[in-house]
């Protein structure tokens, strides 16, 4: 009976991002604070004087927030309508000793912001949905360090998605909304605000502001499988019409799926974001030449992409949008018990996949390349 045995599996972001346009769109902004003044596009929250200390030999903007009865920091008015991506790049200090709120925020008739606390507690608020619309209670920052957040907002669908990401860490999409009809945001603000009495001053320092007048893609969140076991990672989801025959489980670091006749039998992981990314796996087959069978590592709907390796030992790559092999080999010397190890590679700016495969531990050869799949949006990868 022909075997699967999965011994990993990476799925990674990379951020190359796509240039679409949009005929009415905010005016695009940059300000990396390298001083000695601010852009005076900026507006300056200070009510009580002192909060703003400057300049920083970093090539940072310092806030301290002493006081409690208003916000410290700083704001810009949007130009106007249509997509945009807004990034920006901060670092927290003296956080620890007090209560705090950190807030990166849109003012409109239904106002949106994404808020972090001392508590290492996160969430995003919709004024339109009259509600947190995620919280995530342990965020993993680490006082001091950069963390940078993106809204990228999606005019034609009412969709705005939130990302963030830790240092030089792939930024992971947080929070999604869609359909909104009242997000006409009118100014964007970053400020500290200190609640409560006592002598804490918790310290915001502002790296980077960016708005670009399109909505860019916030990255695929990655995830790393090495089958060590004992139990199938949860955000796995069994492909198996058998009553559950086919999956056999793990044995000295390997997951074995057993094939079934007539039916796919393997494992299908979902896809969350959208972006450029790479995905590679690594397997064994085993009983499988000449069993009239395909393995494949395949990228479901949304212009599908699939590899298939059949024990006849050919391989070919096969693109649903342009709706043929885009690549084929025959005969390329695989057996039994080799280690098979395939990578797909997608570049969200230009449109393109390429393919590869190596044979145990020798070099990656590349088996594709096509470009301008503009309809290749993954959900799923699969792997039967």
């Amino acid at each position: 009976m022909k075997k699967l045995l999965l011994n990993s599996i990476v799925l990674s972001a990379f951020f190359l991002f796509s240039e679409a346009q949009t005929t009415h769109a905010q005016k695009s902004f940059l300000e990396e604070f390298n001083g000695p003044d601010l852009n005076p596009s900026w507006l300056i929250f200070d009510n009580e004087g002192g909060t703003h200390v400057g300049f920083t030999d970093d090539g940072e903007y310092e806030i301290v927030d002493s006081q409690s009865k208003s916000d410290a920091g700083l704001g810009l008015k949007l130009s106007g309508s249509g997509d945009f991506t807004a990034d920006a790049t901060i670092r927290l200090e003296d956080i620890s000793e007090g209560r705090f709120d950190f807030k990166f925020r849109f003012l409109a008739p239904k106002f949106m912001e994404f808020v972090f606390n001392q508590n290492d507690f996160m969430r995003v608020f919709s004024g339109e949905r009259g509600s947190n619309t995620v919280q995530i209670p342990s965020f993993g920052y680490e006082e001091g360090t950069s963390m940078h957040i993106r809204f990228a907002w999606t005019e034609s669908t009412g969709t705005m998605r939130i990302g963030v990401a830790k240092e030089d860490e792939p930024m992971e999409l947080i929070n999604t909304i869609s359909g909104l009809q009242k997000f006409e945001p009118t100014r964007l603000d970053l400020v500290l605000f200190r609640i409560g009495e006592g002598e804490h001053s918790p310290r915001l320092f502002i790296d980077r502001l960016q708005i670009q007048d399109k909505a860019l893609p916030i990255g695929v969140s990655s995830f790393v499988d090495d089958f060590s076991g004992p139990k199938l990672d949860e955000r796995w989801t069994p492909l198996d019409k058998a009553g559950g025959a086919s999956q056999i489980g793990f044995s000295d670091g390997l997951y074995e799926i057993k094939g079934q006749r007539g039916s796919d039998a393997g494992l299908r992981h979902q896809i969350e974001g959208t972006g450029s990314f790479t995905a590679s796996a690594r397997l064994k087959l085993m009983d499988f030449s000449k069993s009239a069978s395909d393995f494949k590592f395949r990228f479901l709907v949304g212009g599908l992409v699939e590899i298939v390796y059949n024990s006849f030992d050919d391989i070919r790559v096969y693109s649903g949008e342009l709706g043929e092999n885009i690549a084929r080999f025959n005969k390329i010397g695989f057996q039994d018990g080799d280690a098979l190890n395939l990578k797909l590679a997608y570049d969200d700016l230009a449109k393109t996949v390429q393919i590869g495969v190596a044979q145990n531990d020798g070099p990656m050869v590349l088996l594709a390349e096509e470009s301008g799949l503009f309809e290749f949006e993954p959900e799923n990868v699969e792997k039967v």
